[in-house]
């Protein structure tokens, strides 16, 4: 919908009976008991019930004396679906016991989306005291320090934020009990549908499930155009500049050669005097092990040469006004600034 755009439904208050109903037998909380909203955004426009207060026969009535046309659909008169089995088998009963049952499972679902507005409001105050020190991140300590239940209230807001919906109750549980009360150096995941929650150090982590990695793939690289890499792994592109990257006397023969972790990699960043193991480097930027994963590594001769956006690796940097090659890696997951 563009925007100041309206989109107008006719749900009637008996639809919202039944919603509730339905959501009450899938066991839902408080935000599914209060089944239909009466205004909700929709695209760039919003979409309007403006009848849940009327009744289906109250409807009736007016398209009938107004001589109005509808269409039946046939399946509605099926209570194979289980909207229409409380339609036709339920409700009835419940009718004839409580005249007024739709009003009062109308007023009940109001009750609980005025409840679920405070709810979500706690869980934004919440969220601001409890958030991590990376874009889209919860602190594990901020988490800690709240009571289980705002525990919860808390994560299903952010998954809602991280666009990962909200799980069950039995995920939700692992999460609390596997990932924020996990050993500080343990490395938890819990994962469910296409998504996966992660520790690291004080921080958690809503991502889309990672997929291993062949660590045997090497690509060569001329560097002459972008390389696109494979498994929705970026794109490298070479960039020539003075007096930084690589030097280009290393690279203008024979291209590169990009490769991904194996174990037991190790780099003497320029300016240091020592070599360390590529991990212990990672571990200082503070670089999760599943980012770690993804970084390319762009090698000369078998030797590596650099990690891009972090290091280049001695004897390979270009010295002051030497002709370099600045390579640059393109990715949504890639390593923090």
């Amino acid at each position: 919908m563009p925007p100041r755009h309206y989109l107008l439904t006719a749900q009637h208050q008996d639809d919202q009976a039944e919603t509730l109903l339905l959501q009450l037998l899938r066991g839902s909380g408080v935000s599914g008991l209060a089944a239909m909203p009466v205004m909700t955004g929709l695209g760039r426009g919003q979409h309007l019930r403006p009848l849940l207060d009327v009744t289906r026969r109250a409807l009736h009535r007016y398209a009938t004396a107004n001589a109005l046309c509808w269409i039946e659909d046939p399946s509605n008169l099926s209570s194979v679906y289980n909207r229409n089995y409380l339609r036709h088998q339920v409700l009835p009963l419940l009718r004839n016991r409580w005249p007024a049952v739709s009003s009062s499972l109308s007023r009940s679902a109001a009750h609980c989306a005025e409840a679920n507005a405070l709810i979500r409001q706690l869980a934004e105050n919440d969220l601001q005291g409890a958030a991590g020190g990376h874009a889209d991140t919860l602190s594990v300590t901020g988490l800690v320090a709240l009571p289980r239940d705002r525990q919860r209230n808390v994560l299903r807001a952010w998954l809602q934020r991280c666009s990962a919906g909200t799980p069950s109750t039995a995920v939700l549980a692992r999460i609390v009990n596997d990932v924020l009360y996990s050993r500080p150096d343990a490395a938890p995941a819990v994962r469910w549908d296409c998504y996966e929650v992660r520790r690291y150090r004080d921080e958690v982590y809503c991502l889309p499930q990672t997929v291993s990695r062949n660590t045997s793939q090497a690509l060569h690289w001329s560097l002459s155009t972008p390389l696109t890499l494979p498994g929705a792994g970026g794109v490298l592109r070479a960039i020539p500049v003075s007096g930084a990257g690589l030097r280009r006397v290393d690279v203008s023969a024979g291209g590169v050669c990009v490769s991904w972790r194996k174990g037991g990699e190790v780099c003497r960043p320029a300016g240091r005097k020592h070599h360390h193991s590529l991990k212990k480097l990672f571990q200082e930027q503070g670089i999760p092990p599943w980012q770690r994963q993804r970084i390319p590594l762009i090698y000369i001769e078998d030797q590596l040469a650099m990690v891009p956006g972090l290091w280049v690796c001695e004897p390979f940097q270009a010295g002051p006004a030497e002709p370099g090659v600045l390579i640059t890696w393109d990715s949504d997951a890639g390593p923090p600034d």
